[in-house]
């Protein structure tokens, strides 16, 4: 008599539960952060955008946002300005030490900066926590504003399908009224929009 047949259950492969269990790590790294970038023409309201996103992610989605301000990176990395600088000399003075930072480091340094405040401050709340690795956190990061191609390549690369690039543009008469209520007389705005728009330099 023939002895009654057993079921077995053959264990899966050690290659297949190599990739089962790396696909479990990996989900349980999903991230909830966001990344916008910002650009636009001078004059354009980039901060007010930033300020509204900020605020409908913190009110409605319980997001912790981080404006980053390109024009800060470049105050902290160019040579210092004259404490006496007029607003029309500050805002030459950015976009001189802006070029030059690009000439020399490439045109993407300051997204690479940006990044870099970021990792830095995963850094801190990884110390603060005593976690050996980061936690997925709802956090918000904005870069105000991005200027070339470069700057969202390297961001792209970076973050992927996290990054979202927002255009913003407001029609002159607006950008204008909005500079002169910075203190900068027709002729300095004029020439400022000309040199946003019409220079021709890579970076």
């Amino acid at each position: 008599m023939a002895a009654p047949s057993v079921a077995v259950k053959a264990s899966p492969p050690a290659q297949v539960q190599s990739v089962e269990g790396t696909i479990e790590r990996l989900k349980k790294t999903h991230t909830n952060e966001l990344v916008f970038a910002l650009c636009g023409p001078i004059g354009s309201p980039l901060h007010v955008v930033a300020e509204k996103i900020t605020e409908t992610l913190s009110s409605k989605f319980q997001y912790t946002c981080e404006t980053i301000r390109l024009s800060e990176l470049i105050r902290e990395n160019g040579s210092p300005m004259s404490p006496t600088a007029d607003m029309f000399e500050q805002v030459n003075h950015l976009v001189s030490e802006g070029n030059k930072l690009r000439a020399t480091h490439g045109r993407g340094i300051l997204a690479e900066l940006g990044i870099a405040k970021i990792h830095l401050k995963r850094q801190a709340i990884k110390l603060d926590t005593g976690s050996e690795r980061f936690t997925p956190q709802r956090f918000c990061h904005i870069f105000d504003s991005i200027k070339n191609q470069q700057e969202l390549d390297v961001l792209r690369l970076v973050y992927g399908d996290l990054l979202y690039c927002i255009g913003i543009f407001s029609p002159l008469r607006f950008r204008v009224e909005g500079l002169k209520n910075d203190g900068l007389t027709q002729a300095q705005i004029y020439q400022l929009v000309d040199q946003d728009s019409g220079e021709e330099i890579a970076h």
